[in-house]
């Protein structure tokens, strides 16, 4: 009897905030998407439901939850509101040139994509595709191109780079994030699908955990080794000085040339090779 918003892959393989009121379409804000999702008239959307005094979940990022709070004003008692440990998002432009390219290596347009599927375990996701003509291409991190720019911080979005969220904190209720390190804290608990952080921020965070606690395998921790494991909480991802360059030849060349040309494996060798000259010199 309510609504949740949150971030969905359309057919046409764009990200965009999306309203869903029914159980069974929830699947469609499943998943991680890295990249930037559209907002549009989601807080008009949100604001609505909330002053009907309906009950609405938002997740977003912590700046998308920090922008809704700011435009609504004031808290309400009817609204949870949800982000996650946030590195940074790239540019939505990335997203768009890979998928392009991959459609014409596909000879189809693409049907559906899971930035994060774990069929290789969480510590080695995939970016898995599949076309209309019925081919699927999957790839892992250190294969696949669009996962390692992302990795490697190359198309970031300049407020990434000096996010203000991080500055004065979360303003959402719960937030999300992969407990990296589960092993070596809570070794009871690791499997290969993955094991969450959930960081209660509010009584309305605590109230509605408490609801489904007794559906989950819990521990707590502590949020010095959350903050060790997971530093994007609080820092900025510091500028790469890749960045600029790659997001030229992303717009100038396209992305295959793009990533070859700042992210391939010659590219990182010249850098090895003059880290190494200076490094020597400096020796002597």
């Amino acid at each position: 009897n309510g609504a949740v918003f949150g971030a969905a892959l359309d057919k046409h393989m764009k990200v965009a905030h999306i309203c869903v009121t029914e159980a069974e379409t929830l699947k469609k804000l499943y998943g991680s998407k890295y990249v930037q999702s559209a907002m549009q008239d989601i807080p008009q959307q949100v604001k609505a439901r909330v002053d009907n005094g309906e009950k609405v979940l938002f997740c977003g990022t912590p700046c998308q939850v920090a922008g809704l709070k700011t435009y609504l004003k004031t808290d309400c008692d009817n609204l949870l509101t949800v982000d996650f440990i946030c590195h940074g998002v790239p540019s939505p432009m990335m997203w768009e040139k890979y998928v392009a390219e991959q459609e014409q290596m596909a000879g189809s347009n693409a049907a559906a994509a899971n930035f994060r599927d774990k069929t290789l375990g969480w510590k080695q996701f995939s970016l898995w595709m599949q076309f209309d003509n019925g081919k699927i291409y999957s790839k892992p991190i250190p294969e696949d191109p669009y996962l390692h720019a992302f990795i490697m911080d190359a198309a970031l979005r300049r407020s990434c780079l000096d996010c203000r969220v991080k500055q004065t904190g979360s303003m959402s209720d719960i937030t999300l994030g992969d407990f990296w390190g589960v092993q070596k804290h809570c070794p009871s608990m690791a499997d290969t699908q993955g094991v969450s952080v959930v960081l209660i921020n509010t009584p309305d965070g605590a109230a509605a955990f408490d609801e489904i606690a007794g559906q989950t395998v819990h521990e707590e921790i502590s949020l010095a080794v959350i903050d060790k494991i997971s530093p994007s909480r609080c820092h900025s991802t510091p500028e790469v000085p890749y960045r600029n360059g790659f997001l030229r030849s992303l717009a100038g060349s396209g992305f295959r040339r793009a990533y070859k040309k700042w992210l391939g494996t010659s590219f990182f060798a010249k850098i090895r090779r003059k880290a190494a000259l200076l490094k020597s010199r400096s020796d002597e």
